[in-house]
């Protein structure tokens, strides 16, 4: 009985090494920077669910509205009812 568990037990561990070994492998491929250097923005979007409008906010806390290429501000359909 013992034997049956430690095969279960090593073949849980290796499928979680696994796991984490593709992950990282694969996030080695995601690029989601905004600079040459590979640096991260820092920046996050943050949504007005009542108007739409979203915004940029900064690690520090500063925040302005989202803009997009023409101009005009970033939205997203308005929440309706309450909140």
């Amino acid at each position: 009985m013992n034997d049956i568990l430690d095969a279960i037990i090593r073949i849980l561990v290796i499928a979680i090494l696994a796991g984490f070994i593709i992950e990282g492998w694969r996030a080695g491929f995601t690029d989601d920077s905004d600079s040459p250097t590979g640096e991260k923005s820092g920046l996050r979007v943050r949504t007005d669910h009542k108007t739409g409008v979203q915004y940029l906010e900064t690690e520090d806390g500063g925040i302005t509205p989202r803009l997009l290429q023409d101009g005009t501000i970033a939205k997203i359909p308005a929440a309706k009812g309450k909140l």
